[in-house]
């Protein structure tokens, strides 16, 4: 029996994402006497249909991100954050009793830094704001039931802001700069509606 797992109307889905931040202080190796700090976000979203292999998503979430300041300070830092976004869902595979898929959109982050790190910013950062990012990534999903899959994910979030960690170098230096972003590892339960994976014959009856 195929799965049909691009054979649904809607699916509605509850996720939990494990994430490592990607700033000035994670990266060129500033936190080698560091350790990990717990970030996550949890999320949820609905996807449709739109065509063959092609679903549209939204989804919104609430999260902390958290890590340590340069060596040797090591002092920790923490951001809540809220993204909301829209994805396109592009899964071309139709195997039996796994799916795999790919994402990518664009959306907005609200950030409010709740500790500051130790470090001067070398320019001007604020504490708190709106900024719009991209989410990109793979997953893959796997049949639990007829109407509930186990969904499996990861990707990369780059936000359009350097202030994320209430640190701002961009461009304070002649090396280049990048923006903060942030890694995430999901998972999560997915709950369909419509013709699913009972439907061999695609009339809309299990």
């Amino acid at each position: 029996v195929n799965a049909q797992f691009n054979d649904y109307k809607t699916k509605f889905g509850i996720q939990f994402n494990g994430l490592l931040p990607d700033t000035e202080f994670d990266k060129s190796g500033a936190l080698d006497g560091s350790k990990y700090e717990l970030s996550y976000l949890g999320r949820l979203f609905l996807r449709f249909e739109i065509a063959k292999a092609l679903e549209a998503e939204v989804g919104a979430g609430y999260g902390m991100l958290a890590g340590q300041d340069f060596d040797p300070l090591l002092t920790k830092w923490e951001t809540t954050i809220i993204p909301v976004d829209f994805r396109f869902v592009l899964s071309p595979f139709d195997w039996s009793g796994a799916d795999l898929f790919a994402y990518a959109g664009f959306g907005a982050l609200m950030w409010d830094v709740k500790t500051q790190p130790a470090s001067l910013s070398p320019k001007e950062t604020k504490a708190d704001g709106w900024t719009a990012f991209i989410p990109a990534g793979l997953g893959f999903d796997f049949k639990l039931s007829e109407s509930v899959l186990l969904e499996i994910s990861g990707g990369y979030n780059y936000t359009f802001s350097d202030d994320i960690n209430f640190y701002n170098n961009l461009d304070a230096y002649s090396e280049g700069t990048v923006n903060d972003g942030y890694y995430n590892l999901g998972l999560g339960l997915v709950f369909v509606g419509g013709a699913g994976l009972g439907d061999d014959d695609m009339d809309g009856l299990t």
